[in-house]
């Protein structure tokens, strides 16, 4: 047994000997043979018939040609040709993905500068619309039908309203800014509101800031407060004019009594302060003709006229449902009123004024010391 293994690892090692070809089963169908089993050198040659049959001729089998090679259109092949001049035809990182991961990539970047261009934009369109004058009317004057109820007090809310603010200065006079004196006067009438317990005092805007004209009338009429007053200051083109004056809502409002009261408690406690008072009384009426063509004249009406007319009047007193008053502190036109009412000591005096003419329209004592 031995010996015949042997041999037959001899014969294997013998290449140029036929390999022994293993027989298939009887039962196994010899005219149809298994692809897995190889036959016998007689069993897979043809018969004659069939080895005269592939003698024919067999019709020519076109070779695989490649899909780049193929023949296509002109505008196809054309394309093609430059795509392929421009990127490499292998992998499927071509350029046009790799260009769309970019513009994918860069996409957010372009959402966050349209969001600062909207912010600059509103920004700039809501520093337009702060810069609105005070003095110019907003919308057509229709009377109250009814006044609305103040606060309950005390503590009584009041509302301090600094004109003009943030890129709206006011005149300047060459001596000191509008807004400067405007700010000065509110800081010190805030501090002797605050230190008397009869008074909650309010301000529309803090120092440098801006705000509109009906936002100034939301803080009162959305605080429900009991009063309203409007610090500016006034100029004359001429440099002749001079002196305190001071306008209250106008005639057939339902808080126009309350008001009319209020200033001329202001105009009593700045001539009692030595204020040079202008007009009849102090306490005066403005109106707007509109003129048709988006201009208007101002006219000025003094206290005794109490006819009701049409034309609308300062934009904080025609907004508001308190009573509500409006200040010119002095001319800064005029240096002698500078010095005496836009000056450091000039506008904690105008404070102290407008402190007990509020005092004197509640019938609060004022609060010394």
């Amino acid at each position: 047994m031995q010996q015949e293994e042997r041999e037959i690892r001899v014969e294997r090692r013998r290449p140029s000997e036929p390999r022994p070809v293993r027989r298939l089963s009887e039962q196994y169908d010899a005219r149809r043979p298994s692809r897995n089993v190889r036959q016998p050198q007689a069993a897979r040659r043809p018969s004659q018939d069939v080895r005269r049959e592939r003698t024919q001729p067999l019709p020519p089998v076109s070779p695989r040609v490649p899909q780049s090679a193929r023949p296509q259109p002109a505008g196809q092949a054309a394309r093609r040709s430059q795509a392929g001049a421009r990127r490499p035809s292998s992998g499927r990182h071509t350029s046009r993905r790799r260009k769309r991961r970019s513009r994918g990539l860069f996409r957010p970047f372009g959402f966050f500068a349209s969001g600062v261009l909207l912010v600059i934009l509103c920004f700039m369109l809501g520093s337009i619309l702060l810069k609105e004058d005070e003095s110019l009317p907003t919308a057509v004057s229709v009377p109250s039908s009814a006044a609305a109820e103040p606060s309950s007090g005390p503590p009584y809310t009041v509302v301090i309203d600094p004109g003009h603010g943030g890129i709206d200065l006011g005149t300047d006079s060459g001596y000191v800014t509008e807004v400067e004196m405007i700010e000065a006067t509110t800081d010190a009438l805030v501090e002797l509101l605050t230190n008397d317990p009869n008074f909650t005092p309010l301000r529309t805007r803090e120092n440098g800031e801006g705000m509109s004209v009906a936002g100034r009338a939301d803080v009162a009429n959305d605080n429900n407060a009991a009063l309203f007053l409007s610090i500016h200051g006034n100029y004359d083109e001429t440099l002749t004019a001079s002196g305190f004056e001071c306008y209250a809502q106008t005639p057939g409002r339902a808080t126009h009594e309350d008001s009319l009261r209020f200033a001329n408690e202001i105009v009593a406690a700045m001539s009692a302060a030595g204020a040079e008072i202008r007009g009849l009384s102090g306490v005066r009426y403005a109106y707007y003709v509109d003129n048709g063509d988006g201009t208007y004249n101002k006219i000025i009406a003094e206290a005794s006229d109490t006819s009701v007319r049409s034309e609308v009047t300062f934009g904080v007193l025609e907004k508001n449902e308190t009573p509500a008053v409006l200040v010119e502190q002095c001319f800064l036109s005029d240096q002698a009123d500078c010095n005496a009412w836009a000056s450091a000591e000039g506008c904690r005096a105008a404070a102290l004024a407008y402190y007990h003419a509020i005092c004197a329209y509640f019938g609060t004592e004022p609060v010394t010391g």
